[in-house]
């Protein structure tokens, strides 16, 4: 990433990188921040175990249906999710630590749905 910034923020797109994607871009992130600069993500997690993951899908697809979503446009939405490699947010943000980012925490969750980020520090 040419550059250094104070601030970098990404929304609903590293779910579709591998684990080790996920760390090269973390890393490559980390390199571009200025020293306090701030990462913050917004983006899919995967539910840390099967059931929590069911109850995860079970509440998507009722908000979409609740939104008027047709059967159709759910299962194109399904279809493209199938292409997804989201991850449990515990792994996420072990992966930011690993990249050398503290103070790593996640500010938001709604079933699948999370805010997190970490800082560039000494």
């Amino acid at each position: 990433i040419p550059g250094s910034f104070d601030v970098v923020v990404s929304g609903l797109s590293l779910h579709h990188s591998t684990q080790s994607e996920l760390w090269s871009v973390f890393r490559k992130l980390y390199l571009s921040l200025n020293q306090n600069g701030v990462f913050i993500n917004a983006d899919q997690i995967l539910g840390r175990t099967p059931e929590i993951e069911k109850v995860y899908e079970q509440a998507w697809l009722q908000q979409a249906k609740n939104n008027k979503c047709t059967e159709a446009e759910i299962n194109i939405a399904l279809k493209r999710m199938e292409s997804d490699k989201t991850l449990p947010l515990s792994i996420q943000l072990k992966l930011l630590e690993k990249a050398g980012f503290a103070r790593v925490n996640c500010w938001y969750q709604y079933y699948r749905y999370a805010v997190y980020s970490g800082i560039k520090s000494n």
